[in-house]
């Protein structure tokens, strides 16, 4: 049945925003005991992205979070362009499920290839500090927007085939799914900071123009790294100190 509620899948998709539960709270459990190493060979792919990041933004300090980088591989347009220049948590949460998608798209890599586990890793990353941390992203709207984003990929989900089982192909369908240009969501459940954003469609059309670039790796790398030195440069030093007692950053 096409509208049996489907928690398999739904628990495979939603591990990409929330690996416990769509819950905003028992995500942020997840995180707090969840450690990721930092292998040598991607600290220096970071200091090549950031130099190349620099080329393009030259003396500019950073008020951008992956223009240059877009730019910098000629794809700066429409789409691309609005991934970018929404509110930073939203392109932060499209991006990442976007990066998902790209990995589990059922093309032929090495998935060992460093661009690749450098995306992965800033992603994932960039989503702890959206969750745990969202005061050094100067950010005060975190919340509101993953439960929306959460919800809207229940809401997905109950419509897809109940013999779906796996994230690579939920994460498939979830690109190639053909949705309205209008979004059919109830308006009375939308708050003031998402009722604009519609989340599934700006996925979609977001994955669906890196799956027809061959460099999509060394883009979804750099606007990442891009997005990463921006939080950097536009968190306070106190809530950097913060970060580093508590166990570094």
């Amino acid at each position: 049945m096409i509208t049996r509620y489907n928690k398999p899948a739904m628990m495979q998709l939603l591990h990409i925003l929330a690996p416990r539960s769509s819950m905003h709270m028992k995500y942020k459990k997840y995180w707090s005991r969840t450690r990721t190493s930092f292998p040598n060979d991607l600290k220096e792919l970071i200091v090549e992205e950031m130099k190349e990041v620099d080329k393009e933004r030259g003396s500019k300090p950073f008020t951008q979070r992956g223009e240059w980088a877009l730019k910098m591989y000629g794809c700066f347009n429409h789409e691309f362009k609005r991934s970018v220049k929404r509110d930073f948590d939203k392109s932060i949460i499209t991006w990442h499920v976007a990066t998902h998608i790209c990995y589990h798209s059922g093309v032929h890599y090495n998935k060992a290839n460093s661009r690749i586990e450098l995306s992965k890793l800033l992603s994932t990353y960039m989503m702890y500090l959206l969750v745990m941390r969202p005061h050094m992203l100067c950010i005060t709207t975190s919340g509101i927007v993953f439960e929306h984003a959460c919800t809207k990929l229940l809401e997905f989900l109950r419509t897809i085939p109940s013999i779906i089982t796996e994230e690579a192909k939920a994460s498939r369908m979830l690109r190639t799914y053909e949705f309205p240009k209008k979004s059919n969501s109830n308006r009375n459940k939308e708050t003031m900071v998402t009722s604009k954003w519609h989340i599934l469609q700006h996925v979609n059309m977001l994955a669906q123009k890196l799956m027809d670039k061959e460099d999509r790796w060394h883009i979804i790398s750099s606007v990442w790294m891009e997005m990463l030195s921006y939080a950097a440069s536009n968190c306070s030093m106190d809530n950097h100190a913060d970060q580093l007692r508590r166990v570094g950053d």
